[in-house]
């Protein structure tokens, strides 16, 4: 019954997969992204309760690592993620990730630092760990000012006006726009970004190509 649900709650399906409760501040309940009907909840039946949501709960099968490799617009991160050997570290969680697409990398490519260059290994762990966030953090919990801090200890500032959610470094002109949002993963939770995420300070310390 949803009185006895509280926030962060997990239970397992009949498939042997999670179903994670979120309690929102305004009251409403939901079960991995789907809103649990207020009116239409905590219907007792001779054997059981139904609670009506507004979305087809989908089997969940991929882990985000294994996500990022099936789309070809995140070549680019996942060859980043082999290369820094950070995959098992950032993606073996809970985790909600930002992920940058290949034209994101594109445009900010000349700010970066050849992958030879002395020190650049560091830069590009700087970099990714910034769009990794420990939780799982649907759009819609989120809220216009929240404030996240990265797996790298910087903090990444949430804005949510007409034209979208979008998120930005601490001390950065630089703010990615979310282009899709809300990719289930065993571990966690994607949401596509079309500008990277570079740490205050680092663009200009990166050595330039």
């Amino acid at each position: 019954m949803t009185p006895t649900l509280r926030d962060g709650d997990v239970k397992t399906s009949l498939n042997g997969t999670d179903l994670t409760f979120k309690l929102l501040p305004n009251g409403v309940l939901l079960v991995n992204n789907a809103v649990v009907s207020e009116k239409s909840s905590d219907i007792i039946l001779n054997n059981g309760v139904v609670h009506v949501i507004n979305s087809v709960l989908l089997p969940i099968t991929d882990k985000v690592g294994e996500i990022l490799l099936k789309r070809n617009e995140f070549s680019t991160l996942s060859f980043l993620l082999a290369f820094t050997d950070l995959a098992p570290t950032l993606l073996g969680r809970s985790v909600t990730l930002f992920a940058p697409t290949n034209d994101a990398f594109q445009s900010v490519s000349p700010s970066l630092p050849e992958l030879s260059l002395p020190g650049s290994l560091e830069v590009y762990k700087k970099i990714l760990r910034n769009h990794v966030v420990n939780g799982v953090f649907p759009t819609n919990t989120l809220h216009n000012g929240e404030v996240f801090t990265a797996l790298g200890g910087r903090t990444l500032h949430v804005s949510i006006n007409s034209s979208g959610v979008l998120v930005t470094p601490s001390g950065s002109i630089t703010t990615g726009k979310l282009t899709e949002t809300d990719i289930q993963a065993i571990n966690g939770l994607i949401h596509v970004v079309d500008h990277v995420l570079i740490p205050q300070g680092l663009k200009r310390s990166a050595p330039a190509k």
